[in-house]
């Protein structure tokens, strides 16, 4: 089998990011695009005591992982790497090979594994949390070189909308499992929208942010947004969520002069309950919110 093409592997993240058990699948794909030996995501609270969210995809053993947090963490030099988020380096590159060559964590952790070199790519930073992943690569299949570094760089701001729609759909999953009550009490808008921009249905937040008519609005029953620049995206991230399955993200300006609405746009999986509505899964489900950081949401979607 070949290395999934471009689209193929964004497409398995956005499905990712509405089902939490697709995500090693999604990672797998990534792996392989990227010709690697194996890719380990980590999303990190910042809040005291909070517990990481871990997912990999490769050769690694499992339980070597328990034995990199009880030792190998302290003197991974990888860690060392300031990278700014949505940019990633070569560990190689970045520390040297000497430094690598003699790093304990390189000779002693990842070579007996099969592994050798390390791409280092921040995902996303956050006042709430810091996503990382690192992509590792054998012996054998050799470093990254410059080619090869600038694959991964398309699929970093693809990345990003994931986490941010997986996050969002954590917040759902949380208040759905508490009743309908609590889908109106999130701090966001909540739309079900078909790719016409029908809508389904809306949580209470979105019916208070349409109302006002501040650069989104609903007319005859579809979702509008007041400037025709911001419609036409609108439009798009819609189809391409009802045709293609693929979120996405953008702003939508307010008349008022007030902050740009943040958007996103996920989609359901076809054996999931609908969100909002019990008749039909949406083609669509529409995030807004006035700043792009919400609170953590805690406990795995369902």
């Amino acid at each position: 089998m070949g290395k999934p093409d471009f689209d193929a592997v964004v497409d398995w993240i956005y499905e990712a990011a509405s089902a939490e058990d697709m995500l090693p699948s999604a990672l797998r794909r990534l792996t392989e695009h990227l010709g690697a030996f194996d890719t380990h995501l980590q999303i990190l609270p910042k809040r005291p005591n909070a517990r990481p969210a871990c997912f990999r995809a490769g050769r690694f053993n499992p339980e070597a992982f328990d034995v990199y947090e009880r030792h190998y963490r302290s003197c991974d030099d990888t860690l060392r790497l300031m990278v700014p988020p949505g940019e990633a380096v070569s560990s190689e590159r970045q520390l040297g090979e000497g430094v690598v060559r003699r790093s304990e964590y390189h000779n002693d952790f990842l070579i007996p594994q099969g592994g050798r070199h390390v791409l280092d790519v921040h995902v996303l930073e956050t006042d709430a949390s810091d996503v990382r992943m690192a992509v590792h690569r054998s012996v054998r299949q050799g470093g990254f070189d410059r080619d090869e570094m600038a694959r991964i760089r398309p699929v970093i701001p693809h990345l990003q909308r994931a986490v941010r729609l997986y996050r969002r759909f954590l917040q759902v999953a949380q208040a759905r499992r508490q009743g309908e009550p609590a889908l109106d009490r999130l701090a966001f808008g909540l739309v079900a929208c078909e790719g016409d921009r029908r809508i389904l249905a809306m949580n209470v937040t979105a019916e208070r942010i349409v109302a006002a008519r501040d650069g989104l609005e609903a007319h005859r029953g579809i979702l509008l947004a007041e400037s025709s620049d911001d419609d036409a995206q609108l439009h798009r991230r819609l189809v391409d969520a009802a045709k293609l399955g693929r979120g996405g993200a953008m702003r939508v300006r307010r008349p008022s002069g007030r902050e740009s609405w943040r958007v996103l746009v996920g989609t359901q999986r076809p054996e999931s309950q609908p969100i909002l509505t019990d008749r039909e899964i949406p083609a669509a489900i529409v995030m807004v919110a006035e700043h792009e950081e919400l609170p953590e949401a805690a406990g795995p979607a369902r």
